[in-house]
C-alpha cells in the first residue's frame, strides 16, 4: 500500500462511475478532491474531501486544486436519461466541453500543472450505425450528434496537453452496475417477464462491468498511459443475444418477441439510436498494454451483477 502522496482531482465524481471511483482510490491511499455543486450531504475524512464548484457561474474552491496531480474528468449530463431536444443537446455539449475549459483556465490562472490528466468520452464516437466492422482507436468517428459531440470532447481534453505532459481519452461503453444505469433497468424488465430484444436484436452491444472499468482506469493512473483507449469489455454481443443470456442466468423467459423500434423511436426520438444501434467496439488495446479483464463474458458479468440486488 503506498503512503499518501498523490492528489487526484475528480469532477464528476457523485456519478454513477463517480462513486465507485472515489471509493476505490480512496481505499488505495490516494488524497481524493471531488467537485461538485452540492458538497454538503457528502462524507469528508483527512483524504476524501468534496470541494464546491459552478462552472456555469464560474465559481470553484481554490483549494480543490491545491496539490493536484492527477485529474478525471467525468462530468457530463447523462445522455440516455432524457430526450434530446435543442435545450438537453446544448446542455450535454456544455457539460462536457465547457466545464472542462473553465477548469484548466482555473489551473492555468492558478499556475497549476497536473502529472496526468484523464477524460471520459464514449464509443458514441463511431458513430449510430449497425454493422459488423471492429472499431478500434484509430478508426474515423461517424457524423451524427453524438459522435460530432464526442469528437468535440475529445478535442478538448487533448487540448490538456498544454498543461500537463500525460493525457489520456477512455470510450466507455454500457457501464454494468448494480447502483444504476441500464442494469438496474434491465433487470427489472426481465423479472417482469419483459427483457425482450430492441429492434431487429442484430445491434452490438458495448458493455463494461463497473468494477473493471474502475480497474482499468487506475490502471491508466499507475501505468501512466498516454492516448485513447476504449473502455469495453472484450466480447461485445448483438443485443439479442445478451438478452437470452440474460433471462437464461435471471431463470426468466420474455413474453415479447421483441420491442418494436418504431416504439422506441416514438418514446425517445433521437436518442433511441443508442437502443437500436451498434457496432462491434475493440478493448485489444488495453489488453495489449497489459490490463486484464476480470469480466470477459456477459454471462459472468450477469451473474455477478445479480447477485448484488
Amino acid at each position: 500500500m503506498k503512503t499518501y502522496a498523490s492528489t487526484v482531482l475528480i469532477t464528476g465524481g457523485t456519478g454513477l462511475i463517480g462513486r465507485s471511483l472515489v471509493r476505490y482510490l480512496n481505499e488505495r491511499a490516494y488524497r481524493v478532491h471531488v467537485l461538485t455543486r452540492q458538497p454538503g450531504p457528502y462524507h469528508f475524512d483527512a483524504h476524501l474531501k468534496y470541494f464546491f464548484w459552478d462552472w456555469e457561474k464560474d465559481k470553484i474552491d481554490p483549494k480543490a486544486l491545491e496539490n493536484v496531480e492527477i485529474i478525471i474528468h467525468l462530468s457530463g449530463a447523462n445522455i440516455a436519461e432524457h430526450r434530446w431536444t435543442d435545450n438537453y443537446r446544448r446542455l450535454m455539449y456544455r457539460s462536457r466541453i465547457d466545464s472542462l475549459k473553465f477548469l484548466k483556465k482555473k489551473l492555468i490562472d492558478a499556475k497549476i500543472k497536473p502529472q496526468h490528466f484523464i477524460g471520459a468520452s464514449a464509443i458514441g464516437y463511431y458513430g449510430c450505425r449497425t454493422d459488423d466492422l471492429m472499431r478500434y482507436e484509430n478508426h474515423p468517428p461517424g457524423n451524427d450528434f453524438l459522435a460530432r459531440l464526442t469528437v468535440d470532447w475529445e478535442k478538448t481534453s487533448r487540448s490538456m496537453n498544454e498543461i500537463t505532459p500525460v493525457v489520456s481519452v477512455l470510450r466507455f461503453g454500457v457501464v454494468l452496475s448494480p447502483e444504476g444505469g441500464s442494469f438496474p433497468k434491465l433487470y427489472h424488465a426481465v423479472r417482469k417477464f419483459a427483457g425482450a430484444p430492441l429492434g431487429t436484436g442484430r445491434q452490438w452491444f458495448d458493455w463494461i462491468h463497473i468494477d473493471d472499468l474502475i480497474n482499468l482506469i487506475f490502471f491508466v493512473i499507475e501505468q501512466k498511459l498516454e492516448g485513447t483507449f476504449n473502455a469495453v469489455a472484450p466480447q461485445p454481443v448483438r443485443n439479442a443475444e445478451f438478452m437470452k443470456i440474460f433471462n437464461t442466468i435471471a431463470g426468466k423467459f420474455s413474453l415479447l418477441p421483441r420491442i418494436p423500434a418504431i416504439l422506441l423511436n416514438t418514446l425517445y426520438g433521437e436518442m433511441a439510436c443508442l437502443l437500436l444501434e451498434g457496432v462491434p467496439v475493440s478493448a485489444k488495446k488495453i489488453t495489449d498494454a497489459g490490463f486484464n479483464f476480470r469480466y470477459h463474458h456477459p454471462a459472468k458479468a450477469i451473474r455477478n451483477l445479480i447477485q448484488k440486488f
